[in-house]
């Protein structure tokens, strides 16, 4: 990694899901690894959200921003049941 790249984060807005669709998906998950023969990159269960949308690379003295902002986004919107 460069010393650009050091001072920076691969940054997402994510939601966590709820436990059940977790284990839902980690079962599913486990079903397609053990029926198919593909190379793939499996995350853990404790991994497993839904992105709402990808920041890309930020670097690390934009992040506390970043947070407030987003903070501030969600203070203003109502609650929605998903």
């Amino acid at each position: 990694m460069s010393t650009g790249q050091s001072n920076r984060i691969r940054a997402f807005i994510a939601i966590d899901l709820p436990a059940q669709v977790i284990t839902d998906l980690d079962q599913l998950q486990q079903q397609i690894r053990r029926n198919l023969d593909i190379k793939a990159s499996w995350p853990r269960p404790g991994n497993i959200h839904l992105t709402l949308k990808f920041l890309g690379s930020i670097p690390m003295g934009q992040i506390n921003a970043v947070i407030q902002a987003m903070t501030q986004a969600r203070d203003q919107l109502n609650s929605r049941a998903i």
